[in-house]
């Protein structure tokens, strides 16, 4: 998760890093979003719930996944 507009750690290495590790990341940019926080923490909560589930880390009865 990546804010396009990030001018401490530029967008473009974050892309490069993913084309580098690609098939083991999930890049979720956010366009117009810096650095600091996100600017709709619904949004950025959904979006991380999404890839947790997908990633077997969380259940989708919202219970961790059990090792």
């Amino acid at each position: 998760m990546h804010g396009e507009a990030d001018e401490i750690i530029p967008h473009t290495h974050v892309e490069a890093l993913a084309r580098q590790a690609a098939g083991h990341v999930t890049l979720i940019s956010y366009p117009g979003v810096d650095h600091d926080v996100p600017w709709d923490w619904g949004r950025f909560a959904a979006d991380l719930t999404a890839f947790y589930r997908r990633s077997g880390v969380m259940q989708d009865s919202s219970a961790p996944a059990r090792p």
